[in-house]
């Protein structure tokens, strides 16, 4: 009996992927984080908002960043 789970971990890249079809400003987030090589591999916040800061974002999106993080860390 093996009392040990096996446990996944997720890139927040990967976890995004699950609101690609959302019509939603995540959603929005979640399909140009995917479509983008060049999207930092880091899970690190910092790295990540860096990233976005330096790519001169559409407003809303570091809103979208901060919600989609939080559902994240909440799921890891």
């Amino acid at each position: 009996y093996n009392l040990y789970k096996e446990v996944i971990f997720l890139s927040f890249k990967q976890f995004t992927k699950q609101f690609i079809e959302d019509k939603t400003p995540e959603g929005d987030l979640a399909r140009d984080i995917n479509e983008d090589p060049n999207f930092p591999k880091s899970d690190q916040y910092e790295d990540i908002k860096s990233y976005f800061e330096n790519c001169n974002p559409l407003p809303g999106v570091f809103d979208a960043f901060d919600r989609l993080w939080q559902i994240y860390i909440r799921n890891i």
